[in-house]
């Protein structure tokens, strides 16, 4: 589903996916989701009308506290542990907003075949390498790492990788590169065949940045 959603619905779904609650409902304004999805406002609400057309979501009218007219989104499946995978500081962040479409499409199913992997990590001790020791005493290490750790693992052929993102192999160096220069991704020094994939970015936007973007696109 993923490959075939348009480009600018992919860039849509983890920013209302990060405002999201238990309950499966979102209420970001549109303005909002289209600086942090980097498009303008007509696009993002183009994409989210794509997202309700296949079924994903639910847009539905609705009047503020402070009497004005605006929109929630309600998931038709509430997200939970297996939902799309996107840490919320890349769209706090800005990262997210100024990728270019196929990076994005690509940084998801990157993040997506990453797993955290003590074993491989420097900055760890292996002996957490055990990811079934959910009881006992290696609960508490295996939680620690999990909230500590800055990046996870992926070796997914890059074939997959591209199926699953919906490019092709021209267009996945050019988005490779996106992902490095802002952040998402790092080469393994150690393995050729890893990349870092970042559960935190080495840099973000300024506040002042998505705020400014937030605010053009209210009006």
């Amino acid at each position: 589903m993923w490959a075939n959603l348009g480009r600018s619905a992919q860039a849509v779904l983890p920013v209302l996916l990060r405002h999201t609650d238990e309950r499966g409902k979102a209420y970001p304004g549109e303005g909002r989701i289209a600086a942090m999805a980097g498009l303008t406002r007509k696009t993002a609400r183009q994409a989210a009308s794509e997202l309700e057309d296949r079924g994903l979501i639910e847009i539905r009218n609705r009047i503020s506290r402070q009497g004005r007219r605006c929109k929630s989104y309600q998931f038709k499946v509430v997200p939970g542990d297996e939902g799309l995978p996107m840490p919320s500081i890349f769209i706090d962040g800005g990262n997210w907003s100024v990728l270019r479409p196929a990076a994005k499409s690509l940084a998801v199913a990157f993040r997506l075949f990453a797993k955290p992997r003590p074993d491989l990590d420097p900055d760890f001790d292996e002996d957490i390498h055990n990811h079934g020791s959910w009881l006992g005493e290696d609960y508490e290490d295996w939680r620690e790492y999990l909230e500590q750790r800055t990046f996870d693992f992926c070796n997914a052929e890059p074939s997959v990788l591209r199926d699953f993102a919906g490019i092709g192999p021209r267009t996945y160096s050019a988005a490779l590169a996106d992902l490095e220069e802002h952040s998402f991704l790092a080469p393994d020094p150690e393995r050729d065949d890893y990349w870092r994939v970042m559960v935190w970015p080495q840099y973000v936007k300024k506040v002042s940045y998505l705020n400014a973007k937030i605010s053009g696109e209210e009006w």
